[in-house]
């Protein structure tokens, strides 16, 4: 029955409202129930049967992990980018357009490296 339902929980769109923390939720029992010292046989299988919501869970925290460290590392070159064209005496407006930060963006730029 477990592994029916862990089957079914898994088999829900990547979407649907419940799906990430429900996986969130039995990731977390696992680890508690793997910490503890004498398991039964019960508990044992328990842990067996939610390995694969656990490495469901962890594959997905790792992708957006290394999504939002692409997202940072893009919007970092792009500050310094427009750094080297503030220190080049661009027109805010070119470097607007070519790193796609805004003028506020720029002139806060600007202004933290003046002082």
């Amino acid at each position: 029955m477990q592994r029916e339902a862990i089957k079914e929980l898994l088999a829900l769109p990547p979407t649907h409202p419940y799906r990430q923390e429900s996986l969130q939720h039995l990731t977390v029992l696992q680890v508690r129930l793997k910490a503890l010292h004498n398991k039964t046989r019960d508990i044992k299988e328990v842990v067996m049967n939610l390995s694969p919501v656990y490495e469901e869970w962890l594959q997905k925290t790792m992708n957006e992990g290394r999504d939002q460290g692409r997202v940072e590392g893009r919007v970092e070159e792009r500050r310094s980018l427009a750094l080297k064209m503030l220190q080049g005496e661009f027109d805010l407006n070119v470097i607007s357009q070519l790193t796609e930060l805004s003028m506020e963006q720029l002139q806060t730029l600007q202004q933290q490296h003046q002082s």
